[in-house]
């Protein structure tokens, strides 16, 4: 039977009796190996609803969300894959991959070692070379096998409702979420929509006044903060086309490979413009050249002439960096026309983080709470770690239920009992940038930082 007619039956088969859990994971296999990746994402979904601690749902599903791009997501479904155990070496192999794309190396090589030793079989070119000290190499970033029905998703469609095909393994997209799915910042959003979003709506406007439409931005802040969430929403705001581009999609082991990834890279973008290049973890790319391998010197040299749009024009095309530490980017990558403006991205704030707790809650079994009291006794806390917070509340509850005791929803002190567990992982950034921002801050590069934490202070 074809994959299409399998898909069909078992849909057929699952409205019967929607709550066989082995029916549905088959389904989402199937739908998995036939590239609908959020398809298979949201049946992987519905049977961790149903069995939480279906080792190969979560497996599934953090597999899938690593396709789409979504490391940080990723994460939580496969630790507690590993948990579970079944596929231990797969499973391992995964969180590996995603620690790597998140910037984590050392433990994306305890991940890799702990697969190897799980099953030798199991290889990764990149993980291999980071183990050996050799450093990374190029990652593959998995596409869907088939482009998606353009009536049911936005994804590789252009202005005209053309095909954009994935380009050096990087598959543009038309994200659907927007500033409503972003918790609070309702000042980084202002700046966002007059320094990103205005000029690519009504770029007759700015042109008038002989303001460029594109150049660069540098997203700048602790991890865990949305940095790379926000870039998504704001080409979903925007209604760009969206390229996400990690360092480890261009690098290839042959000469001139690289430059000519960067190249297609940035034609991709001018074919779908108006369009948001976004490089994360830009320090990788832009850190000092004088201490880069020639092979790497090469490569930004090739970033930074296409950034400038020596051959071609940039044009409505807004090339989005985000960094954790941007005194490690090259002055080279602050002129005039690359990454000139900056944006600092904060913890979240008071109203920011009630916000997020309530996204996450979302779609939950939740007693009433009051989550202000909650939001004042997280300061410091990133959305990462809220949300970390929320999963634990609710793997506390779910383990009770496998217990045999009672269901019940989350309430306060399920939540609670979660922050004695979950700390706040900014500081360390903050007194990081303090110097940083106190010491050498002769360009006024990192004067938003001082304002913000003149700001706690009070």
């Amino acid at each position: 039977m074809d994959p299409k007619g399998m898909i069909q039956s078992l849909y057929s088969a699952l409205e019967a009796t929607p709550d066989n859990v082995p029916l549905r994971l088959h389904l989402a296999h199937v739908l998995e190996e036939a590239g609908q990746g959020p398809d298979a994402l949201r049946e992987y979904g519905e049977v961790v609803a149903r069995a939480p601690q279906e080792g190969a749902a979560r497996l599934g599903r953090g597999r899938v969300l690593l396709a789409l791009g979504r490391p940080e997501e990723a994460i939580p479904d496969l630790r507690a894959a590993v948990a579970a155990g079944g596929k231990t070496g797969e499973a391992h192999l995964c969180l590996a991959r995603a620690y790597l794309r998140v910037g984590e190396a050392g433990l994306a090589r305890h991940e890799y070692e702990q697969a190897r030793a799980a099953d030798p079989s199991l290889l990764d070119a990149d993980l291999a070379a980071l183990a050996s000290g050799e450093g990374p190499r190029k990652v593959p970033v998995a596409a869907p096998a088939a482009p998606p029905d353009p009536d049911e998703d936005e994804r590789y469609a252009d202005d005209h409702g053309s095909p954009v095909p994935p380009v050096a393994g990087i598959s543009p997209e038309r994200p659907k979420i927007t500033f409503a799915d972003v918790g609070g910042l309702e000042g980084l959003k202002k700046t966002v929509r007059m320094q990103i979003i205005a000029p690519l709506e009504r770029p007759e406007l700015f042109a008038q006044y002989r303001k460029r439409v594109g150049g660069g931005i540098l997203l700048y802040g602790p991890p865990g903060c949305g940095k790379t969430y926000l870039a998504r929403a704001t080409a979903g705001e925007s209604k760009a086309t969206f390229f996400a581009v990690g360092l480890h999609d261009v690098m290839d082991m042959w000469m001139g490979n690289s430059e000519k990834n960067v190249h297609q890279v940035f034609e991709a973008a001018r074919g779908a413009a108006p369009a948001i290049l976004f490089i994360d973890e830009v320090d990788a790319l832009g850190g000092s050249r004088r201490e880069m391998l020639h092979h790497y010197r090469t490569l930004v040299d090739a970033f930074l002439s296409e950034m400038d749009g020596v051959a071609s024009s940039n044009e409505r095309i807004l090339v989005v960096g985000a960094t954790n530490t941007p005194w490690h980017v090259d002055p080279a990558f602050r002129r005039p026309g690359r990454f000139d403006r900056s944006v600092f991205v904060p913890p979240p704030d008071d109203a920011a983080r009630e916000a997020i707790l309530r996204i996450h809650l979302a779609g939950r079994p939740t007693a009433a709470m009051d989550l202000r009291p909650l939001s004042k006794r997280t300061d410091g806390y990133s959305g990462a770690d809220l949300r970390e917070v929320i999963e634990r509340a609710a793997e506390g509850i779910l383990e009770e239920a496998l217990d045999g005791k009672p269901e019940r929803p989350i309430g306060l002190k399920d939540i609670e009992k979660s922050l004695r567990e979950v700390k706040a992982s900014t500081g360390e950034w903050l007194e990081t940038a303090r110097s940083y921002a106190t010491y050498s801050n002769q360009a006024g590069v990192y004067t938003e930082i001082l304002e913000y934490l003149s700001k706690k202070k009070r």
